[in-house]
Parts: C-alpha cells; sequence; structure tokens
C-alpha cells in the first residue's frame, strides 16, 4: 500500500491500514454499490408482474421514481454525517437502511407499501453511492484513483446488464419480491468483508490531496 496511507493512518488510528484491508474495504463498498446500483435497473422489467400482482399500476411510475429521488436527496448528507460519526458506523446505517427497504418491498401488501419500501431503499442506496467514493478518497492517492474510477464505471456496467437479466428470471420464473430478497444476503456479506479493516479509518479521515 502506498507509505503515504499507512503514515497517515497510524497517526491517526495508531494501526497502519495493510494493503489486505484496503483492498477488503474496497471490494466491501464496492459491493454495496453494486446492490445500490442493481435495484435502480432490476425493477424496470418486473413491473408488469408486479402491477398484475399488486394492482393500482398507475402507481408504478413510483416505485423507480421514489428510490432516485430519496437517493439524490440524501447522498450528499452522508459524507458529512460520516465526517461527525466516522466511515464504519455511517456505512453500516446506509446498508441497513438500504436492507430495511428492501425487506418492505418484497413484503409489500399493496403498491403504496411498495413504493414507500423502495423510498426506504433509496435513503440507504444514496448514501452508499457517496460512501464508497468517500471511503476510496481516504484511501487512494490522487495519482491511482483512474484506476478505481474504472472499477467504479465497471459496477455501473454490471448493474446495468445484469438487473435487467435478474429482474426479468425472478418476475417471470420465480417471484417478482427476489428481487428486493436477494439484497438481504449480499448486504450482510458487505457488513462482514468491511467490518474489521473499516474500524480502522478515523472520524473525519483526511482525504489524500
Amino acid at each position: 500500500m502506498d507509505q503515504a496511507v499507512d503514515e497517515k493512518t497510524m497517526a491517526e488510528t495508531g494501526t497502519p491500514i495493510t494493503e489486505r484491508e484496503k483492498n477488503a474495504i474496497i471490494g466491501g463498498v464496492l459491493l454495496s454499490m453494486l446492490l445500490a446500483a442493481l435495484d435502480q435497473t432490476i425493477v424496470a422489467p418486473a413491473m408488469p408482474t408486479i402491477g398484475h400482482a399488486l394492482g393500482n399500476a398507475h402507481y408504478l411510475p413510483w416505485i423507480v421514481t421514489g428510490y432516485l429521488l430519496t437517493a439524490t436527496a440524501v447522498a450528499p448528507l452522508y459524507g458529512k454525517i460520516s465526517d461527525v460519526y466516522g466511515r464504519r458506523p455511517t456505512v453500516y446505517a446506509a446498508i441497513l437502511i438500504f436492507l430495511a427497504g428492501s425487506v418492505v418491498s418484497a413484503m409489500a401488501p399493496n403498491m403504496f407499501v411498495l413504493v414507500v419500501g423502495r423510498a426506504i431503499q433509496g435513503a440507504g442506496g444514496g448514501g452508499l453511492f457517496a460512501l464508497t467514493q468517500t471511503v476510496v478518497g481516504d484511501l487512494v492517492p490522487p495519482r491511482e484513483r483512474a484506476r478505481y474510477a474504472a472499477w467504479f464505471s465497471g459496477t455501473w456496467a454490471v448493474a446495468s446488464v445484469a438487473g435487467p437479466l435478474l429482474g426479468g428470471t425472478f418476475a417471470e420464473h420465480l417471484h417478482w419480491s427476489l428481487i428486493f430478497w436477494i439484497n438481504i444476503p449480499l448486504g450482510f456479506l458487505a457488513m462482514a468483508i468491511i467490518n474489521k479493516p473499516l474500524k480502522k479509518l478515523p472520524i473525519a479521515a483526511k482525504r489524500h490531496r
């Protein structure tokens, strides 16, 4: 790992972050970002099935719009919150909010509850988008960031392809609620990956310049 990263972290937390821990953190936050990105694309092919199952099909656009609106609204807040309370608890909060919205969406008995669940998902997903970039900025010096920008782009590319495929498969051959249930194990996996190494990032970590 870059020596400057080790020195900064040692000075502020007393324990350096190893290259393996850095990769674990980045892998974990990218997985959480993938979940949030998937939920922008996985719903569209399942919308006819959802509308048939829950009724009130005229509200269908809101299961996409509700997610995007809350994600956009809350994303700027997460960086400030993580400066005050630390990266790890803020990332955990974003994942748990996202998973709570996933459970509400999966168990929705009607379209209104589904829209509410999607809005809750967006409140967590917006944080995952913002915090992934924040955490990577804490760990990676400027000269290396182009490489990680490619990983961000790759994550979005995977979501744009896998989302519609998964959504269509679940809706047509299994059950539409699986497009939300699938988030639960993956979200907890992301939390497990980042649990220990993310503790070493200090509160209000200074980003590399």
